[in-house]
């Protein structure tokens, strides 16, 4: 389903939009999906949309994608056919409808405090940054077996070690 309805949602009366969109372009991956997923389901923040975009799964991270969707208030997907995952991250955005963007992969995990912790850094600056950059960790074969062992802190940047990367997130 390429129209996505809008995400808006109601408080107090009047319609507000998320902070952030999170735009997890997927394409066969269901080995790691669940576990993305679940790292955005148990966040300790619910200011943020989830833009999920397949760009042509065969190997059911479509129903797991539809799922979650189903079952979770601001998680929406986008079924197409894209060629690469720049694609499908443009077409997400086209989508996106809160005040900065995220992109996340499967493989990528973010502990459950990431959003508030990004909110609260965003909320304490003199200016609206374009660009907030913080660490984030992947797990798959050959990277973190084990990621619950692993903390996510907004820090200054260090040299990153061979399993991290920092990953930046833009004001729409």
């Amino acid at each position: 389903n390429d129209s996505a309805p809008s995400r808006q949602k109601k408080a107090k009366g009047r319609f507000v939009l998320p902070k952030f969109s999170v735009i997890l372009p997927v394409k066969n991956d269901n080995r790691y999906l669940p576990k993305a997923l679940d790292a955005l389901i148990h966040q300790t923040d619910e200011n943020f949309e989830v833009v999920i975009v397949d760009g042509g799964s065969t190997d059911g991270s479509l129903d797991t994608a539809a799922v979650a969707c189903e079952k979770y208030v601001g998680f929406y997907f986008i079924k197409g056919n894209f060629e690469t995952p720049f694609e499908a991250m443009n077409r997400g955005l086209k989508s996106a409808e809160g005040d900065y963007v995220l992109f996340l992969s499967a493989k990528d995990f973010i502990t459950d405090e990431t959003i508030e912790k990004l909110c609260e850094t965003i909320d304490a600056s003199e200016k609206k940054p374009d660009v907030v950059v913080f660490r984030n960790y992947l797990f798959g074969e050959g990277m973190l077996p084990h990621f619950d062992e692993y903390e996510d802190k907004l820090a200054p940047l260090p040299e990153a070690p061979a399993n991290k990367y920092f990953f930046p997130i833009w004001n729409a």
